[in-house]
């Protein structure tokens, strides 16, 4: 979304209005009812870690969320998102 004094802001086709409808959606959801919304509403979602200790905490949920989704739809291998790692030389 552009602002009229022309920000350097990029445009984000979502307005703020449904951003304020999503974050009280989800404002009460646990994490992993929030990684699971997330894995099924946003197409080409990924995931970005260096493998610290929140980031290892999220993969292991999505991780959680696909084990559970294979067992429903009998899926051997299920890749609910995309992981990017961030080698951040630390």
């Amino acid at each position: 979304m552009t602002s009229d004094n022309q920000s350097s802001h990029p445009a984000f086709p979502i307005s703020e209005e449904y951003i304020a409808f999503l974050n009280k959606k989800l404002e009460n959801l646990s994490p992993k009812q929030i990684l699971e919304w997330a894995t099924v509403s946003i197409p080409q979602l990924y995931q970005t870690t260096a493998f610290g200790l929140t980031g290892t905490v999220v993969v292991d949920m999505l991780s959680k969320i696909a084990s559970e989704r294979a067992g429903k739809e009998g899926e051997i291998t299920p890749n609910p998102i995309e992981l990017v790692f961030i080698d951040t030389l630390y």
